[in-house]
């Protein structure tokens, strides 16, 4: 790893790797102020067009995730005067990097610590916003992760994707006091992929739009667009403006005197944690509601205050005739059950009064009649005729025993006449 250095026929350089950083700088490397890092697209398309980058500025070191504007996530500035007109840079040296606001030949006017170099290293800006260092031995390992030291875990932009709330790490979706949902998880086995509006947020639909309160909730990213202003005005403001996504607001011990950011692109947000922020926090997120009838609009009327549809008329009525719908379904299913057991009563009953014949089925009466393709009792007289064939013989073998054949005649015509 190194420079790559073009030169012409006397031996001037004409191209340098240097001059042109990608998303990694090597020790003794320069930024300049106009350069960028930008970070991959991600961790398997090393392609450039990340939506992070870094760069140095008149006043430091910035890295921003990209929007409209870009929102800074981090910074390393410096606010002393800028004593001569020479270009601000900053340099990878072994243990640090080092940045020049005023240039050399003083010394660098900020210092960001590093683990010196027991080997080649190298620093990258990751697909996640991340500048790490890496050092090789066996293998490439990281050994710094630049920013998190001063940011911690939740500060990044991304770390639970867009609209997603980061706490300690652990990641969730915004929520109302209501049931209504306005937010659900992209992927409920992936919550640092973020959220999604359950209903799209639309300019041409303002009168469909109303503020989602999320109290002791801050940003990574924060510009002043209002000042000396409070939390009411600061959503009328929203409200107004089309590409206004949120109105986040921060004040120290005087809610009344406030800060105001109106971001027209939501990333991650994150629990304010007023023992270490020192300020007290809350973001108002802007919603598109489904209309249910036609009335007054909903959003932020003239006076500050949140205008409600009046629903309460509609939404008692659908619910009465529910439940008169549920009572109505219920009775009957209730006596055409009560009705069904009576008649199996009956029938268990019948089934075994005495004497009664034999009762069938519906299916034994197809079975027995394949069908009803027979008819029961059509061979009842060739039986008969049968039978009776048999007893005579019977009754012949027996007198002819006896030597008495005269009475055969009387008695077997008997027989068959009461057969």
């Amino acid at each position: 790893m190194g420079n790559l250095v073009l030169f012409d026929e006397k031996k001037a350089v004409v191209w340098q790797s240097f001059d042109h950083p990608t998303d990694a700088l090597v020790p003794g490397q320069v930024l300049v102020a106009g350069m960028n890092l930008t970070a991959a697209v991600s961790a398997t398309n090393w392609s450039e067009g990340g939506v992070f980058s870094v760069s140095m500025t008149s006043q430091g070191l910035v890295a921003y995730v990209t929007a409209d504007p870009p929102q800074a996530y981090y910074d390393e500035l410096y606010y002393g005067p800028n004593q001569n007109n020479e270009t601000s840079y900053v340099k990878y040296q072994n243990g640090s990097l080092q940045l020049y606001v005023n240039s050399e030949p003083s010394g660098p006017d900020m210092t960001i610590d590093l683990p010196a170099a027991a080997s080649a290293q190298y620093m990258k800006l990751g697909p996640d916003g991340h500048l790490r260092v890496f050092q090789w031995g066996t293998q490439w390992t990281e050994v710094a992760d630049v920013f998190t030291g001063y940011l911690g875990v939740c500060n990044y932009p991304l770390v639970c994707g867009e609209y997603g709330i980061c706490s300690n790490g652990q990641c969730s979706c915004p929520r109302s006091s209501s049931t209504v949902e306005t937010f659900r998880q992209i992927n409920d086995r992936l919550p640092d992929l973020g959220c999604s509006e359950v209903i799209p947020l639309t300019c041409n639909a303002s009168s469909n739009h109303s503020f989602l309160d999320l109290e002791d909730v801050t940003y990574f990213s924060f510009t002043s667009d209002n000042r000396s202003t409070d939390m009411k005005s600061c959503k009328e403001a929203c409200f107004k403006n089309c590409s206004c996504k949120a109105a986040i607001f921060r004040y120290g011990s005087n809610s009344s005197n406030g800060f105001c950011y109106l971001p027209s692109q939501i990333f991650s947000l994150m629990n304010n944690d007023k023992d270490l922020t020192y300020y007290n926090s809350s973001v108002s997120l802007k919603v598109e509601i489904a209309r249910i009838v036609t009335g007054p609009e909903v959003g932020i009327s003239p006076g500050g205050s949140d205008r409600k549809e009046s629903v309460l008329g509609p939404v008692l009525g659908s619910t009465l005739g529910i439940l008169c719908a549920a009572v109505a379904v219920g009775t009957a299913v209730f006596v055409y059950r009560r009705k069904k057991r009576s008649e199996e009563i009956e029938e268990d009953y019948l089934d075994h009064v005495p004497g009664m014949p034999t009762r069938f089925s519906y299916q034994e009466l197809v079975t027995a009649t394949d069908n009803f393709s027979k008819k029961l009792g059509i061979q009842l007289a060739e039986l008969q005729k049968v039978v009776v064939k048999m007893i005579l013989q019977y009754v012949h073998q027996f007198y002819q025993g006896r030597g008495d054949l005269s009475a055969l005649g009387s008695n077997s015509s008997c027989f068959v006449r009461k057969w």
